[in-house]
């Protein structure tokens, strides 16, 4: 049976060291975390954005830290109510699951905006991908997978600068030593 479209760069491309520096990044859902993030206040409200933070997004489950089990037991009741303001932002968000974690309660507000402009990519990357997609004969193929790729490299640089972490097995961002999926 035939595909319709493609799924993933990956597929598409028929040079496999480029493919590769795509396989995951489905999985890698940055942008939407930090757009989750700025309008956190929004969807939860002043008052409960104090307590309650993202503490990650992956696959396509939004985990939220509360202080303790007597707040998730309370938002458990809350749970449909902010998926449905949560949808008005990133409408792929399957799940909400909400954990115990004190540490991760930090004050996202206080992270620099989101523009990649000025963020820079290591010169040697940037020419490893030009080795990389010279073989790629379609033209706009070629730019549009170079885009994707640049926009990924800074959001990933970003997200570092910002004192965040991504997890080098899953892509999860994360606040902590340990990513909290895979542990490690």
């Amino acid at each position: 049976m035939k595909k319709k479209g493609f799924s993933k760069p990956s597929d598409i491309v028929e040079n496999k060291t480029f493919g590769l520096m795509f396989k995951n990044s489905g999985k890698f859902r940055g942008r939407s975390f930090f757009l989750l993030i700025k309008n956190w206040k929004k969807i939860i409200g002043k008052d409960l954005s104090q307590k309650i933070h993202i503490n990650s997004l992956q696959n396509d489950i939004l985990y939220i830290a509360v202080p303790d089990s007597s707040w998730m037991h309370n938002l458990m009741f809350m749970k449909d109510d902010i998926k449905k303001k949560v949808n008005e932002f990133d409408n792929n968000i399957k799940d909400i699951r909400f954990i115990v974690d004190k540490k991760s309660l930090i004050k996202w507000e206080e992270f620099p905006k989101l523009s990649l402009d000025d963020i820079k990519i290591e010169k040697e990357k940037l020419q490893k991908l030009e080795i990389i997609l010279e073989n790629i004969p379609d033209k706009a193929l070629r730019e549009k997978l170079k885009e994707l790729y640049i926009k990924k490299e800074k959001f990933q640089n970003y997200t570092l600068q910002t004192g965040l972490n991504i997890c080098k097995k899953c892509n999860s961002v994360y606040n902590d030593k340990k990513c909290p999926y895979c542990k490690e």
